[in-house]
């Protein structure tokens, strides 16, 4: 009876062992369920978090491109405005002067003078045939016009081209001009527009800094940032 109570008490207590640590397994992975269910949501909280930043961040630039749309046609259309009377008034001292040698008289050495002044601007006016890159890079990593973000599934208007290239690159003008526009927008950075002649003009944005002043004359060479 003692041998049998003693096999009996064994086996009870292996059973009880077993039991307990089926328990203990049981209890580890409800905890680890949890624990992943929290490590779940706080990866989804992060997420949420960083889609909100993204989208506020997107929704300033939407804000900010409008801005400089608006900054851009407005400048121009000034800009056109003394163009075009510079040009008439170009043309009305070339006449005089055409008219003047073909009655057979002499120009004046100021008259001379003026002629060699007008020419230049003449050319200044005509504008340029080419524009170079403004950066070593040539790596474009967002072209013109309308951009899909798919995570947000929110459409975005890129009014140039983003050129990539590491922080604190040097930036030149495209080509001669002059510095007729610099400003700041936020998500966009100090704005720079250059006018370069005939109509034609090159902006630049998301700009760390500048070391040209407005009327400034600028060529392809010296760094604006």
């Amino acid at each position: 009876t003692k041998y049998t109570l003693s096999e009996n008490k064994e086996e009870g207590t292996q059973t009880l062992n077993e039991e307990l640590h089926q328990l203990n397994e049981t209890k580890r992975e409800q905890q680890s369920g949890e624990e992943k269910k929290r490590a779940e949501a706080d990866e989804l909280k992060k997420i949420q978090s960083s889609k909100q930043a993204l989208q506020k961040e997107l929704d300033k630039r939407k804000a900010s491109s409008k801005r400089l749309e608006g900054i851009i046609a407005n400048h121009l259309a000034k800009e056109e405005i003394s163009r075009k009377a510079k040009e008439k008034e170009l043309k009305r001292r070339m006449a005089e002067r055409k008219k003047k040698l073909a009655g057979g008289k002499k120009l004046t050495k100021h008259e001379e003078h003026e002629e060699v002044q007008d020419k230049i601007e003449a050319k200044s006016l005509a504008g340029p045939h080419s524009l170079s890159w403004p950066t070593s890079s040539h790596k474009v990593v967002q072209g013109f016009g309308e951009h899909r973000n798919k995570e947000l599934g929110t459409v975005t208007m890129n009014l140039g081209i983003d050129i990539g290239t590491s922080n604190g690159s040097a930036v030149r003008s495209s080509g001669d001009g002059v510095v007729s526009l610099i400003s700041s927008l936020p998500s966009y950075g100090t704005i720079i527009i250059i006018r370069h002649g005939g109509g034609v003009h090159t902006v630049y944005a998301d700009l760390g800094g500048v070391n040209v002043s407005t009327g400034s004359d600028v060529s392809k060479g010296p760094a604006m940032l």
